[in-house]
């Protein structure tokens, strides 16, 4: 799908959009765009991760939290193909919570679907590599995304993915 059409189904200005992608905010993401004045496209998944981050940014989270953020639920599948990754799990699910803890920490959770997909929930994870939540982390300051509507949103553009 194009970013115009993303644009226009999250809401989302395209300029953000493509501030996401030409600031390598998503793990993984290489290269530099399509050139000027080629329309960029990404997959139903990559629109949705692009769009989170988007999100993230307009509602206050620093460039760097939200980069850290996305690394770390990347990180939970790393070397594993796309779909073991947890963010994957809330697209395909249509739904889950996204929840940043005091700048410190994220955690994912999906609810299961029987006999579809089981339930995520990745716990409060570090956002540097070199630091460990303690024991029974629990945050005072939360940020929450709830992500069915966005999840939604960019499913109803495209079949189910499978």
């Amino acid at each position: 799908m194009e970013l115009a059409e993303l644009a226009a189904r999250t809401g989302l200005a395209a300029r953000k959009l493509r501030y996401v992608l030409d600031h390598r905010l998503l793990p993984g993401q290489r290269g530099d765009g399509p050139g000027h004045g080629v329309p960029r496209s990404v997959t139903p998944f990559e629109g949705f991760a692009v769009a989170v981050a988007a999100h993230l940014l307009d509602a206050g989270l620093t460039r760097r939290l939200v980069t850290a953020g996305l690394a770390v639920l990347a990180d939970a599948a790393r070397g594993k193909p796309v779909r073991s990754a947890p963010l994957f799990a809330a697209f395909t699910s249509g739904g889950g919570r996204l929840e940043f803890g005091d700048g410190q920490g994220v955690r994912l959770s999906v609810p299961g679907r029987p006999g579809v997909q089981v339930a995520v929930d990745t716990g409060w994870r570090a956002m540097t590599p070199t630091e460990r939540l303690p024991d029974g982390y629990s945050p005072v300051v939360r940020v929450t995304f709830d992500l069915g509507e966005l999840a939604g949103a960019i499913r109803r553009l495209t079949p189910e993915p499978g």
